[in-house]
């Protein structure tokens, strides 16, 4: 998914944004994804003055606090990390207004015929969309590993035109 600032934008998948977005210190888990060979290609080409401007229009740092780049770097990811997570649940709460509600679960065997154990299925996430006050529903689609490549698989495959919201 996409983090859009003003004057660039960055791309981070929805588990690692969701990592590095939580309640207290989230300094471990960022510093962890700075590591990511595709965020430090992304980082590396943010320009120095373009980043202190972004960041200078939150008026959370002061201009001394803004001269370190290296700590800039680590904010503006920390921002996009819970601008993504939350973009993700905006998104999921438009589709339940607008047309389909989102059924994100983790199931263990098939859910057609309750099957424990089915081989036909393996253990994970999965998703669907139903329609409130119809039987109709999309099939399911998974497995996957995380709640939050789920959601982002949802959205990536429904919900095509998001970034308009």
């Amino acid at each position: 998914m996409f983090a859009l600032f003003n004057r660039f934008e960055l791309s981070i998948p929805l588990v690692d944004a969701s990592a590095c977005a939580h309640s207290g210190p989230c300094d471990d888990d960022v510093a962890a994804l700075r590591l990511d060979p595709a965020i430090i290609r992304q980082l590396d080409e943010l320009d120095v003055d373009s980043l202190r401007a972004e960041l200078s229009e939150y008026g959370a740092w002061d201009d001394s606090q803004l001269d370190d780049h290296d700590e800039n770097l680590t904010r503006i990811l920390w921002l996009a990390c819970n601008n993504i997570k939350e973009e993700a649940h905006t998104i999921l709460a438009h589709m339940e207004e607008e047309f389909m509600q989102p059924d994100i679960q983790y199931l263990e065997s098939d859910p057609a015929d309750g099957a424990e154990g089915s081989s036909e299925w393996d253990s994970g996430w999965y998703f669907r969309l139903s329609a409130p006050g119809y039987l109709d529903c999309t099939g399911w689609s998974g497995p996957f590993d995380t709640e939050e490549e789920a959601v982002e698989a949802c959205i990536d495959m429904y919900f095509y035109d998001w970034g308009s919201l």
